[in-house]
């Protein structure tokens, strides 16, 4: 039995829509159809029931699906234990985006590390796309992933809340008639200009997949990324950044308002990792050295 069709068998079933799954997957909604259909043969059962509108687990999915996981788990896991001992053991790679890069807490926590601990080399990698990152760990291109995402993500790795959770704002020119609230509703803003980040980010996902279910497509604008830009866009009339609280309070300036989305939209900072039984020396000092920064953030 290929694992990799457990592994989409997984992902499917947690998802329960091909076209998503396919996109999380990196593979196209054809490909995982032909890969589930060749498990069900080799089964002997169904595992999904099939419809124009939605996916579910038959009976016998639902019962497979634990057994699935238990071996996708051991198999992640395995596989990452051959990999971290066929590495060098004094090396560390963390992947993360650039903004989360520059937090200062992030900062200094790696910073800390490297003076705390000159025999182990620290490689940080870059990489803006969440998924990209995820996939980067899944594929053991690095030890740990940093990256901001929502409270709930189901998946096998391990995730160590680093900041306290925020919830997403939106920057609106002092004038405008809703900055007088502390909160607004998205379908307030249907007839705005959105300003979201790039496509592949958790917060643009979040917020546009909640204003279709109330009913209405974003109008958006391209995001531009520096210092000041985003008070810039929103003065010029461009647009109204969606942001997470404190990147929005870091891009505000007197002539703009932070006012937070509700229904809340909730996203965390966090330190994502396999679950291994047998992690090197320099794996852990940089555990310990985040679970340190979390007891004081969180």
């Amino acid at each position: 039995m290929d694992i990799q069709l457990l592994h989409e068998f997984v992902v499917l079933s947690e998802i329960c829509n091909y076209a998503r799954a396919a996109d999380e997957l990196f593979t196209t909604q054809a490909t995982l159809s032909r890969h589930i259909i060749s498990l069900e043969k080799e089964l002997g059962h169904n595992l999904f029931f099939r419809s124009t509108r939605k996916v579910e687990l038959t009976r016998f999915g639902t019962d497979f699906l634990e057994y699935a996981k238990r071996i996708t788990d051991t198999w992640d896991e395995c596989r990452s234990y051959l990999l971290s001992a066929a590495q060098a053991p004094n090396k560390v790679i963390v992947a993360l985006s650039e903004p989360i890069l520059y937090s200062e807490e992030v900062q200094n926590t790696l910073v800390g590390f490297s003076l705390d601990n000159p025999e182990y080399d620290l490689e940080t990698i870059q990489d803006d796309d969440e998924d990209r990152l995820i996939e980067r760990l899944r594929n053991h291109d690095c030890d740990f992933v940093i990256l901001r995402e929502p409270l709930s993500v189901k998946d096998s790795f391990i995730r160590l809340p680093i900041l306290p959770a925020e919830p997403v704002c939106i920057l609106l020119p002092k004038e405008h008639p809703l900055a007088s609230k502390d909160k607004v509703s998205l379908d307030s803003l249907k007839d705005e200009y959105l300003i979201l980040p790039p496509s592949y980010s958790y917060t643009y996902k979040l917020v546009t997949e909640r204003c279709r279910e109330l009913g209405f497509e974003p109008k958006l604008r391209s995001a531009l990324r520096g210092k000041g830009i985003a008070a810039k866009m929103v003065n010029r009339g461009i647009g109204m950044p969606v942001l997470c609280r404190r990147p929005a309070l870091r891009a505000a300036d007197s002539t703009v308002k932070v006012v937070e989305i509700e229904p809340a939209i909730m996203q965390h900072i966090a330190l994502v990792y396999p679950k291994l039984s047998n992690r090197s020396k320099a794996q852990n000092a940089l555990l310990s050295c985040f679970r340190e920064m979390a007891a004081v953030t969180l």
